[in-house]
C-alpha cells in the first residue's frame, strides 16, 4: 500500500485515501473512536477517601455522557489527586482544578454543560465552592491506544 503524504492546499493539510483499508483515514477517524477518547484529571488540596475517589470517578463519567455525546466511561480515563498542595487567588482553602483532555472537538455549549457539571460535582461530592474551581478543556486531533493512533 502508499502511504501518501498530505497535499497542502490554502494551508489546510487535506490527506489522500489510502489502499490499505487497515489504517484510518481522516474521515474515519472522524466516525470512529475520536467521539471516543477523554482523559480527565482531577486534583485538588482536600484530602479524599477511597470512597470519596470512586465516587467521583463514577459521576464525573455521568457528568461527560451527559454534556459530550459519544464519549462514555467505555474509553475514559481518570486521574484523581487528592491532598495536594494547591493555592488559588494567594489561599490554601479547598480548591480543584479539573483537566479536561478530548479527542475531536466539542461545541462551547457542551463545554458550558460539563464545567457546570463538574462544579456542582465539586461543591456537593468536596465541598470546594465552584468560585474554586478552574476547568480546562484541550483538543487533541492526534491520540495514540494499543500500539497506533486514532
Amino acid at each position: 500500500p502508499l502511504d501518501i503524504p498530505p497535499v497542502f492546499c490554502y494551508d489546510i493539510p487535506v490527506r489522500h485515501l489510502r489502499t490499505d483499508p487497515s489504517k484510518p483515514t481522516d474521515s474515519r477517524r472522524r466516525g470512529g473512536k475520536e467521539n471516543a477518547v477523554p482523559y480527565i484529571d482531577i486534583s485538588t488540596n482536600t484530602s479524599l477517601a477511597p470512597e470519596k475517589i470512586e465516587a467521583l470517578k463514577a459521576k464525573i463519567a455521568a457528568s461527560l455522557a451527559s454534556s459530550f455525546p459519544g464519549k462514555t466511561e467505555n474509553w475514559l480515563m481518570v486521574r484523581v489527586a487528592g491532598g495536594e498542595t494547591m493555592f488559588f487567588a494567594g489561599s490554601s482553602a479547598p480548591c480543584m482544578m479539573v483537566d479536561v483532555s478530548i479527542f475531536g472537538a466539542q461545541s462551547k455549549a457542551n463545554y458550558q454543560k460539563m464545567t457546570a457539571a463538574v462544579c456542582r460535582l465539586a461543591e456537593d461530592e468536596c465541598g470546594i465552592p465552584a468560585d474554586r474551581v478552574y476547568v480546562k478543556y484541550t483538543e487533541y486531533d492526534q491520540w495514540g491506544w494499543n500500539g497506533s493512533n486514532f
